[in-house]
């Protein structure tokens, strides 16, 4: 059985649209904001890390989905065992990582790969022929 910091791994790595959501509430700081005792509604949320609360709420939702943040009955949202890993001061935080992985920049790097290989090849090939010229 995984650990909850393991099932955050995986939420990180294995799938890109669970790591952008991550990324997203990481960036934000959204699990900085809230605990795993204390329920707080979106509108309180958004106010104190000034962002727009109906768009906070879809995002609340969707780190929901991921096992990440609870949702109570009165509309509330707190961390769950896995949603504390991505808090930035606990022991073993996972947060950085979410958002490295999940980053524009990241992704950037990956995209050029197929081109860095080409253009190295090309250049190893204009190597050659000069040489033998």
């Amino acid at each position: 059985m995984k650990t909850a910091s393991e099932e955050v791994l995986d939420l990180i790595f294995l799938s890109e649209s669970s790591g952008q959501t991550l990324c997203a509430g990481a960036e934000l700081g959204v699990f900085d904001h809230l605990s795993q005792g204390k329920a707080r509604a979106a509108e309180e949320l958004a106010a104190e890390i000034e962002l727009d609360p109906g768009l906070l709420h879809r995002l609340l939702l969707a780190l929901t989905s991921l096992g990440l943040l609870k949702e109570t009955a009165e509309g509330g949202f707190t961390l769950t065992e896995r949603g504390v890993f991505l808090r930035s001061d606990v022991v073993g935080s996972l947060r950085y990582l979410a958002m490295l992985e999940g980053g524009l920049e990241y992704r950037a790097i990956w995209e050029r790969v197929p081109l860095s290989i080409k253009d190295a090849s090309l250049c190893t090939k204009v190597r050659q022929l000069s040489g033998s010229i």
